[in-house]
């Protein structure tokens, strides 16, 4: 995520009570601080990984599955992703 004008990120995972919030403090270097069972900057910096790996993509597909699954993709197939099903859904798409 690049967001140049703010001042921090924080991210939250209600479910666990997990949050982490991280600021700039130099070039290449972050302030974070974070609480909770879930290891959130560790997602973060795997994310943050797999997508240089991946070539660092700008964009990406959509692909929507006839048996309703929905899946995200970089254009060389190199990072891909599986979107969760909202709560109370079934994934049926009738």
């Amino acid at each position: 995520m690049r967001q140049f004008r703010a001042e921090d990120l924080t991210i939250g995972a209600p479910q666990c009570g997990s949050w982490m919030r991280v600021k700039a403090a130099g070039y290449h270097r972050w302030d974070v601080t974070s609480n909770g069972p879930r290891g959130i900057w560790a997602e973060v910096q795997d994310v943050a990984a797999r997508w240089r790996a991946a070539g660092e993509p700008a964009v990406y597909r959509l692909h929507l599955d006839a048996d309703g699954v929905q899946r995200a993709a970089s254009p060389n197939g190199a990072l891909t992703w599986q979107f969760a099903h909202a709560p109370g859904e079934t994934g049926d798409s009738r």
